[in-house]
């Protein structure tokens, strides 16, 4: 790159905000999937936030993609 050109770096710093993101996110899925587990019902309230949680991962990662 030296002799070619220039070198490109990339700052990832944003992306520790996502992954704090999808932890939390992570934390509330299996809070959910133990509930399921020991009580073997789910609410459709309880259905439709993990739907929401996934939904909330895949925007992130999506907007943090197209930024960089």
């Amino acid at each position: 790159m030296l002799l070619l050109g220039s070198v490109v770096t990339i700052d990832f710093s944003e992306l520790i905000g996502v992954k704090q993101e999808i932890n939390r996110i992570g934390v509330n899925i299996n809070q959910i999937a133990k509930y399921v587990n020991v009580s073997e019902e789910v609410t459709q309230e309880e259905l439709q936030a993990l739907k929401n949680s996934l939904a909330e991962i895949n925007d992130l990662i999506t907007s943090k993609l197209k930024e960089t």
